[in-house]
């Protein structure tokens, strides 16, 4: 049979199938179309609350947020997000800094979030300040935890190869520097680039 020929998505692409089902059955799970992908994220807290925007580390979901989630949303309308090939979310087989950058940016975008408090661990927490270098009005404050630090080099971005589970080139790439009267960001990072190497 022709792969998609036949209106079975279960055969066609069954990860996909079993990801869309999931996520239609479980009534804390929502998804938006943001940057030509679906998007899985969960909810906690009053809509009238300020926004805060959870995003995951490399081996996690929007799950891995829950009891913090519960805590914020006492104060705050919480939204967890599944990064492309992570928990519910669609698995598109190519992944970089800069491509989970992208999705929460059309996640930011496609929930109208602009100005929101945006809270990344480790991975989310590189695509949160690549995308707040990018786009510095967008993200209203910035909480980083145990993110890798930028890199030094203008190397190429890193790109996994889901197949094989291998990096094409290693650690997260910063864009060219732009002047520091047009990003808020960039002194701290240069400074950052400037210090010492450890022994």
């Amino acid at each position: 049979m022709q792969r998609g020929a036949a209106h079975f998505p279960w055969l066609d692409d069954p990860g996909a199938f079993v990801r869309t089902v999931a996520a239609f059955l479980d009534p804390d799970v929502h998804s938006v179309q943001a940057g030509g992908i679906r998007l899985a994220y969960r909810v906690w807290g009053d809509p009238s609350a300020p926004p805060v925007v959870l995003v995951h580390g490399r081996s996690g979901d929007s799950s891995t947020w829950t009891r913090i989630a519960e805590e914020l949303a006492a104060e705050h309308r919480v939204y967890a997000l599944d990064f492309r090939g992570h928990g519910l979310s669609d698995w598109t087989g190519r992944y970089s800094f800069e491509l989970f950058r992208d999705d929460l940016h059309a996640f930011l975008e496609a929930r109208n979030l602009s100005g929101a408090t945006v809270i990344g661990h480790s991975l989310g927490g590189a695509a949160a300040y690549l995308l707040a270098e990018r786009q510095p009005g967008l993200i209203g404050r910035l909480v980083i935890e145990e993110a890798p630090p930028p890199s030094r080099s203008t190397r190429p971005a890193a790109t996994w190869n889901a197949r094989k589970g291998s990096s094409a080139s290693t650690g997260p790439w910063c864009p060219p520097p732009t002047p520091s009267s047009t990003n808020p960001i960039r002194p701290a990072v240069n400074a950052w680039a400037r210090s010492p190497l450890p022994p």
